[in-house]
């Protein structure tokens, strides 16, 4: 099952990436660990361009349990704009055996509207 989500935050881009592993890494029921990180220079700066998060199993699946246990891997994008805008694409890959119910498909949904009042709230 895939779900994306974007939306654009005002903000230094590395406090918005320090953010965005707090969030996932230390606020949710269900947290990632850090895969992978992908630079982009920038003035003799490194921000991340993206970040690949994982979490869950392959087999939880079969057993039926909470969508977040299910292995997920996550690509988050970040994309600077001008007058600084940063925009945040979410990208989830959740291995699911059969077909996934709505409420499923919500659950991530909202997790990824979470990450986005988070750093709305916390970069104010």
């Amino acid at each position: 099952m895939r779900v994306s989500y974007s939306f654009t935050v005002s903000g230094d881009p590395e406090k918005v990436f320090d953010l965005i592993v707090e969030y996932y890494m230390l606020n949710l029921k269900f947290p990632y660990k850090v895969r992978k990180v992908i630079p982009q220079p920038v003035e003799n700066l490194i921000i991340p361009r993206e970040m690949v998060f994982e979490r869950g199993s392959r087999f939880s699946s079969f057993g039926g349990g909470s969508i977040e246990s299910f292995k997920t891997t996550l690509k988050v994008t970040l994309t600077l704009e001008m007058g600084g805008q940063v925009i945040v694409s979410c990208d989830y890959d959740v291995r699911i055996f059969g077909t996934p119910l709505r409420s499923d498909e919500l659950k991530i949904l909202n997790e990824a509207k979470g990450l986005e009042k988070f750093l709305r709230e916390n970069l104010s």
